[in-house]
């Protein structure tokens, strides 16, 4: 958000400045906030009870997953700075982490023994899966950095309208509670719903959280597909690197989010920097200017400085209604779909030319890096962030590389969830980008390659030429990434066809992956 919404922000939080958390019954944090399965999460607990009931919930479906009936705790003081150097509480509950707790995003529930459940605290963590790309090639990244940056635990935050004496903090701790949402973080108002509804679609995902990628930017080299989830507003130079090297590499990317990457940052341990003042730390201001100078187009096809707030009535309006990602919807151009979707929300957009009816990216969101690939696929009125012009959210897909889709706003999670053309829409999106582009190099170079029928019935077929000898292998997946069919062969020199025979599937879409010598294709193959 940017830095001249201080008024926005506290009608947001509904919280005056400051506010003292003295008279909490309990609350908590956990750390490392990003656990992987076989390793321990430590619960850091203050009460006003000696005793408390601890159950840890996967925040999807609200599934109890472990039960500590009666803990005991104590209650500890709030140090001086704890919004920057972190609480310091000694370790409550200490849990080893079991394989049978999937990847995913976890709410510890916290109650002091004899009140109310209207006393329940919670405080989230994230479980990575121990082996990356085994149970999913889709890794959801939650925009902790983000919750971090507006939790005002201990007085300060990174923004003056929830800080006490409204001087804001440079730098903010992941350990500590969190004021926001009972403890939830702003996971809960806008990174639920994206999760809810991989869910309740039977996608099976695996998680990290932003500063996993600060740490490894490697993590990504075992998926296909990244996504972006919530209010993404915080990102790293190694984070950000990563990601953009991804994309490039043929990874797809769906950013079901808004104002997506505006500030930069810096990580020192658990510690998150953010100066917002490029005279005083140059590597810790806004992406958009200098020293930086990488709008979030390059990234992302929008930007937030474009838009900023989406007006009243502010649905989506389709346009390209023919385009694969309608499939299903019944929409023609010009109509609209959800209600209100934004009104009042950040939103992510771009200026616009119109041709023949149809909206392309101006000059201008071209020269600050949006794709000349770009592809308009909505827009939504709203309102430039300095308030002198009116806009257009943009639901938009590009092509550079992988295939990037962004939905622009930050309320995507929560409509996914009541409006069915956003979801089928979602649910095309996800289906085209759950594996990687063709990319068809290496030390074998494949020739023309293609699959067929599409859709199928009885059989499918995928037809390639190589130029040398070598052995190859095809491999047939579902939405969810499992392998549903498998062939192998060695090949000579020339065309050559695997023919997969459909292993009793049902219907639905499917992606095969062909290796040969070295190099690699992939495409869709639909069952009808």
């Amino acid at each position: 958000m940017n830095r001249s919404t201080p008024a926005l922000l506290a009608l947001l939080l509904l919280v005056p400045a400051g506010a003292a958390r003295a008279d909490e019954p309990i609350e908590g944090y956990a750390t490392p906030l990003s656990v992987v399965q076989g390793d321990t999460v430590r619960l850091h607990v203050s009460s006003t009870e000696s005793a408390s009931q601890i159950r840890i919930l996967a925040s999807w479906n609200s599934g109890v997953v472990a039960t500590y009936p009666s803990v005991p705790t104590a209650a500890y003081a709030v140090p001086e700075s704890a919004y920057a150097y972190g609480a310091g509480w000694p370790v409550t509950l200490a849990i080893p982490v079991p394989g049978s707790w999937v990847s995913g995003i976890y709410y510890a529930e916290l109650l002091p023994a004899g009140h109310p459940l209207s006393d329940r605290r919670y405080c989230v963590f994230v479980v990575r899966e121990d082996q990356p790309g085994s149970t999913s090639r889709i890794l959801v990244q939650a925009s902790s950095s983000t919750w971090n940056a507006y939790n005002w635990w201990g007085g300060k935050s990174l923004y003056t309208s929830s800080s006490s004496d409204h001087i804001r903090s440079w730098f903010t701790s992941l350990e500590r509670p969190s004021t926001i949402f009972l403890g939830k973080s702003d996971y809960a108002n806008y990174g639920l719903g994206v999760i809810k509804f991989l869910y309740n679609e039977g996608v099976t995902a695996e998680f990290c959280d932003s500063e996993d990628l600060d740490r490894d930017p490697s993590l990504l080299d075992s998926y296909d597909l990244f996504i972006s989830t919530g209010h993404d507003e915080y990102w790293s130079d190694t984070q950000r690197d990563a990601v953009e090297a991804f994309i490039a590499g043929g990874g797809n990317a769906m950013f079901l989010s808004g104002n997506i990457c505006w500030w930069r940052i810096r990580w020192n341990g658990s510690q998150e920097i953010c100066y917002k003042d490029a005279s005083l730390d140059p590597s810790t201001y806004l992406w958009d200017e200098a020293p930086a100078n990488r709008p979030s187009n390059r990234l992302t096809a929008v930007n937030w400085r474009e838009t900023n707030v989406g007006l009243p009535g502010s649905d989506y309006r389709a346009y390209r209604t023919n385009h694969w990602a309608y499939a299903g919807t019944g929409l023609q151009d010009g109509d609209l779909f959800g209600t209100q979707l934004m009104p009042g929300d950040e939103v992510d957009g771009l200026y616009l030319d119109w041709q023949n009816g149809l909206p392309f990216p101006a000059a201008s969101a071209y020269a600050e890096g949006t794709p000349a690939t770009t592809e308009i696929l909505a827009l939504a009125p709203a309102l430039r962030y300095d308030q002198t012009d009116t806009t257009f959210a943009a639901m938009t897909l590009y092509t550079q590389g992988g295939t990037v889709f962004t939905g622009s706003y930050r309320r995507y999670g929560l409509d996914l969830l009541t409006c069915p053309v956003l979801a089928q829409v979602t649910r095309n999106v996800l289906a085209q980008l759950a594996t990687r582009a063709i990319l068809g190099t290496g030390p074998t170079l494949l020739g023309e390659v293609r699959g067929y029928p599409v859709p199928f019935r009885a059989g499918f077929n995928v037809e390639v030429t190589t130029d040398r000898d070598a052995p190859a292998r095809l491999g047939i997946y579902d939405i969810q990434g499992r392998r549903v069919g498998a062939l192998s062969a060695w090949w000579p020199q020339g065309v050559h066809t695997f023919r997969w025979d459909g292993g009793g599937v049902p219907r639905g879409v499917y992606f095969w992956r062909l290796e040969a010598g070295g190099a690699t294709a992939t495409g869709k193959a639909v069952r009808n």
